[in-house]
């Protein structure tokens, strides 16, 4: 999935993005599959223009509960700068 608003950012290095976090999050599902822990989980890379490439295996509950928590990450981080 890929959320953006404008961006500058080529398309050759957005593909380049998508490739690497697809191979990431492949590595995690086998690492978290030989172990047994098939957890929920959420791999992404956020861009500085507001670009966000994201894998992963929730569903739309555990999206919005994890959107809830950046959120109040987002605000303790510009409460304490």
């Amino acid at each position: 999935m890929i959320l953006s608003s404008l961006t500058a950012m080529s398309k050759r290095a957005l593909a380049a993005i998508e490739q690497a976090l697809t191979a990431a999050d492949a590595t995690l599902r086998r690492k978290l599959d030989q172990t047994g822990a098939k957890r929920p989980h959420v791999t992404m890379v956020l861009m500085r223009d507001g670009t966000v490439v994201m894998r992963g295996n929730c569903g739309p509950e555990s999206l919005t509960k994890f959107g809830e928590a950046l959120q109040k990450i987002g605000q303790a981080h510009s409460t304490s700068h």
